[in-house]
């Protein structure tokens, strides 16, 4: 277990009002780790075959520079490489709550509001 504390001056007192710990299930995807690289002296272009890599991850894969998507075939600048990953779609958390939305009880939570493990409200 973790938890983590942001902003906290030495010195000052922290307390914990509710502190819940849940099971989280274990990740669905296939999550992969490659490297795009480019040892020629032009820019080229990579296709998600040259992973070595099952078809239905391709569309998985993001930038780890950005995160932003990537669109095969990946252009890759001649003498270096970019590094892509997959995500475990398993953990999107579409409301922001801090709560996956597989076990997000609440998916339309307010945004800024303290939730419970099951991503409602503590009002809620």
């Amino acid at each position: 277990a973790r938890v983590d504390f942001q902003g906290n001056q030495p010195g000052t007192t922290l307390s914990v009002a509710r502190l819940e710990m849940v099971t989280l299930t274990p990740a669905q995807a296939a999550l992969q780790i490659k490297l795009l690289l480019n040892r020629g002296t032009t820019a080229a272009s990579m296709s998600c075959a040259s992973l070595g890599v099952s078809g239905s991850l391709c569309n998985s894969f993001v930038y780890f520079e950005d995160d932003s998507p990537v669109v095969w075939p990946a252009t890759v600048n001649a003498l270096s490489g970019r590094a892509v990953y997959t995500r475990d779609t398993s953990l999107a958390d579409s409301d922001g709550d801090g709560i996956a939305d597989q076990q997000d009880a609440c998916p339309s939570t307010a945004a800024g509001l303290a939730v419970n493990a099951r991503g409602c409200a503590i009002s809620q």
